[in-house]
């Protein structure tokens, strides 16, 4: 039944010799001829008449009274109302009368024109959602004729379709309505409009990536929230393919947020909180077997209400008056980004070659240098994230050409002059970490890598020491970065660093007294007696086990500058202490991106390829120290909390990184 009163535009109906009048609150039409006396004829239109003509006709009367009228059209806010009344309204037009109505505006859908723009932001933004499947059909057809014929509004129409791939949205639609169709029905519906859209209109693309930006869940909201837009994002991939440096871009950006944010978190907590905290993250990760999600990680609408049915709660719980929930939030945040790293390690199994692949395809390439891209660009300028970057570390020992590509990058970054000094210590951070932890990296990749950073520090000591006056972190952070990386290294990969060949190592004599040393070694000895002194600014806990494992196996004694150091006297070139009037040493900020890996759901993709610290074979623990240390120096050592750097294995999540001054540091580059 038509609802609309109004009078039939002459120019519409008028005939040659007829006059009609109308009155569409009902059924009935009289149409009275001016040519005889003849009695009114009574005529009756069906449903179907109204829909294809009437209809129509009321529609046009609605259009150009508003062209008329500037805007004041009575008729066009009567149409208005059918798109903008909710549905939960007794007096909400049915999906039936809705779609005969967008039927008629698709015949006159070169007649909407600027003056109809409310009309057209009304049916754009309409809980399409809400209401039954067959009436999708209809209505996105009538957005492909509007913005084929009006193209101003194609910003506004993806905006819509986008903002309908979130979990909220649909959810907040389908509550509305009376008789929805599912979740994944209403995504495959706008998947299949934005490739339309695309098709049609490669430039709209600017105006995609856009929409998709702003619709990106907040960093606070729910799990479920944050997969579901993902795993949207990643099928636009599977027909926009030119969309995925900005897309993979974005995601990789949400995770890297939330990754640093557990890290701060962590370090605010108090350490009683902290051991509460490793306690959850130890139990969730032995006794975790499922998710909320399914295999895509989208919801399943039965589950809907399970799934989020407090988070509204919570989401809007005033700040002020709620209880402290730091464990927990962390622990939310930590389960968020495990599912989110999850989707995108599965986007790139799919995609990459099968484990340790010589023969590359030009597509597996690409891929791997935009995943480095997004290294380079977002995780390597990130400080103190945790897991994001074991991605890279995975997709790199897909293969010996990605190991080589990456340790490139990484080395090259730590030598380059003309990057700010945080940069290159961050970079050589992530040579040590790689090479140390990565399972598959060959020995001659281990002692390439090694002889190039020293070769790089023996040419710096060179350069440099004459303007040196004792170590100073601010002014060379860069070269102690790099030494600090040398000494981790060594501590994990002695074995494939003894002896000359790269082939393989020394097996003659005994272990403890290893003959030769790959190229580049013998200037460690050097290093540590040089007025830069790194042993007095580097991690003590690294300086401590790399003293230990180079006096087991006779590379280099190190224990009397770090007693010296520990006194407070600087040893010079010459081997003699120096005085006062040396610069303070503050310390090198330590931080290893690849420590262990504790995230429940991804974990399985690390481990297989993840190498654990191994203590050197015949070489004492921390409980066999010789008997006559001094006892105040094993105090200050519990005090300090220093262990072995395979402690880190059983530690809680975000360990590895300690606070330091050199953050103040970040502009002073130690150009060479």
């Amino acid at each position: 039944m038509v609802t609309l009163s109004v009078p039939a535009p002459p120019a519409l109906i008028a005939r040659k010799g007829v006059k009609r009048e109308a009155s569409i609150l009902d059924d009935d039409v009289s149409m009275t001829s001016a040519d005889n006396d003849r009695p009114a004829k009574k005529v009756r239109f069906t449903d179907e008449d109204l829909g294809h003509d009437l209809r129509k006709k009321i529609i046009l009367a609605a259009l150009e009274d508003q062209n008329k009228n500037a805007g004041k059209s009575q008729l066009f806010e009567e149409l208005r109302k059918k798109f903008t009344t909710r549905i939960s309204d007794p007096q909400a037009p049915d999906a039936a009368e809705l779609s005969q109505t967008i039927q008629c505006l698709m015949l006159v859908v070169a007649r909407i024109d600027r003056h109809c723009s409310p009309l057209v932001g009304d049916i754009i933004h309409m809980n399409w959602a809400g209401r039954p499947q067959s009436f999708y059909k209809i209505y996105m057809l009538f957005l492909l004729q509007l913005i084929s014929a009006h193209p101003q509004h194609t910003a506004k129409v993806v905006q819509m379709l986008v903002r309908n791939l979130t979990y909220e949205t649909v959810k907040d639609a389908q509550r509305s309505g009376n008789s929805f169709a599912s979740r994944r029905d209403v995504f495959a519906t706008v998947h299949k409009m934005l490739e339309t859209i695309l098709g049609l209109a490669p430039t709209v693309w600017n105006s995609l990536f856009t929409a998709i930006s702003a619709a990106f869940p907040f960093k606070g909201q729910k799990k479920v929230h944050q997969t579901t837009y993902i795993v949207n994002l990643l099928d636009i991939l599977k027909y926009a393919p030119a969309a995925k440096t900005k897309v993979l871009g974005l995601i990789f950006e949400k995770m890297i947020q939330l990754d640093v944010e557990i890290q701060i978190n962590l370090d605010d907590l108090d350490e009683g909180e902290g051991e509460e905290l490793d306690r959850q993250l130890r139990m969730n990760l032995e006794s975790k077997t499922g998710q909320n999600l399914s295999d895509s990680g989208i919801a399943e609408d039965e589950d809907d209400e399970d799934t989020d049915s407090d988070s509204d709660d919570e989401d809007e719980e005033d700040p002020e008056n709620a209880e402290p929930r730091t464990i927990e939030m962390i622990q939310e945040t930590v389960d968020k980004l495990d599912a989110m790293l999850g989707l995108v390690f599965a986007y790139y199994a799919a995609r990459f070659p099968i484990d340790n692949i010589t023969e590359l395809a030009q597509e597996d390439v690409e891929t791997f240098e935009l995943l480095l891209h997004f290294f380079d660009t977002i995780i390597l300028t990130t400080f103190k994230s945790q897991y994001v970057q074991f991605v890279l570390f995975w997709a790199a020992q897909k293969s010996p050409f990605f190991i080589d590509i990456f340790l490139g990058v990484l080395v090259e970054r730590s030598m380059d002059s003309a990057r700010p000094q945080i940069a290159r210590q961050a970079a050589a951070a992530y040579v040590a970490s790689f090479v140390a932890r990565a399972k598959r990296l060959e020995r001659s990749a281990v002692r390439a890598v090694v002889r190039m950073l020293c070769e790089w520090l023996e040419k710096y000591l060179h350069d440099r020491e004459s303007e040196c006056s004792g170590p100073d972190v601010r002014k060379f952070g860069g070269f102690y970065a790099v030494f600090q990386a040398v000494m981790y290294i060594f501590c994990f990969k002695w074995r494939d660093l003894a002896g000359k060949s790269d082939s393989a190592p020394e097996e003659d004599g005994p272990i403890t007294n290893v003959r030769t040393w790959a190229p580049g070694l013998q200037v460690v000895d050097r290093l540590i007696t040089s007025k830069f002194n790194p042993l007095k600014v580097c991690s003590p806990t690294v300086v401590n086990q790399f003293a230990d494992v180079a006096n087991h196996l006779h590379l280099v004694y190190c224990f009397s500058i770090i007693e010296r150091n520990k006194r407070g006297q600087l040893i010079n070139s010459n081997g003699n202490a120096s005085g006062a009037g040396q610069p303070e040493a503050t310390q090198l900020e330590t931080y290893f991106p690849f420590d262990p890996f504790k995230l429940s759901m991804t974990k399985t993709w690390v481990e297989p390829l993840y190498n654990q610290w191994e203590p050197v074979p015949g070489m004492h623990g921390p409980e066999e120290e010789d008997e006559d240390d001094d006892e105040d120096e094993e105090e200050e050592e519990e005090e300090d909390g220093e262990q072995g750097l395979g402690g880190g294995e059983d530690e809680e999540q975000g360990s590895g990184s300690e606070s330091s001054e050199s953050d103040e540091s970040d502009d002073e580059s130690d150009d060479e």
